[in-house]
């Protein structure tokens, strides 16, 4: 099942990833077409949360629900959405509402870590078995270098 798992992400990551990394560098212009031009600032927030791919392409609960170990998926939940409230009243002062949606990837980032720690430690499996990490690697720092691109540059 883990290597089912591994494969199906790597499958996955090499659609969404270059799709994400398109919709990343034509949002800005898209935005005014499809909505009108006092939505530009929009494609901000939309770039941010499409940071959210790289931990949406990692699947550790997969293996918990599998395992019926289901207890630690409701504490990662509740750290989540901890951290998220926590970090976003932190940072939507300094970044506005962008500090909302960098609170979110955060969050969603710590509960995947919370997961794949509780798998290596408690259940002794290893990322590698169910995690492509050379893909995962490359497309995410892909990725974080178009979002700095498209967000200082473009």
């Amino acid at each position: 099942a883990m290597q089912e798992i591994k494969n199906k992400s790597t499958r996955l990551m090499h659609y969404l990833f270059p799709f994400t990394i398109l919709l990343m560098l034509t949002s800005k212009w898209l935005y005014p077409i499809v909505f009108n031009a006092g939505f530009l600032k929009s494609a901000n927030v939309f770039n941010i949360y499409l940071l959210l791919i790289v931990s949406r392409m990692v699947f550790p609960q997969t293996l918990l629900i599998g395992m019926r170990r289901t207890g630690i998926l409701l504490f990662a939940s509740a750290t989540e959405i901890l951290i998220a409230v926590i970090l976003g009243l932190i940072l939507i002062r300094p970044f506005g509402i962008n500090g909302v949606a960098y609170a979110s990837v955060i969050a969603f980032f710590c509960e995947k870590l919370i997961l794949i720690g509780y798998n290596y430690i408690f259940l002794k499996i290893n990322p590698k078995e169910y995690i492509s990490i050379r893909p995962l690697v490359l497309y995410s720092t892909l990725l974080s270098g178009i979002f700095i691109l498209v967000k200082f540059i473009l």
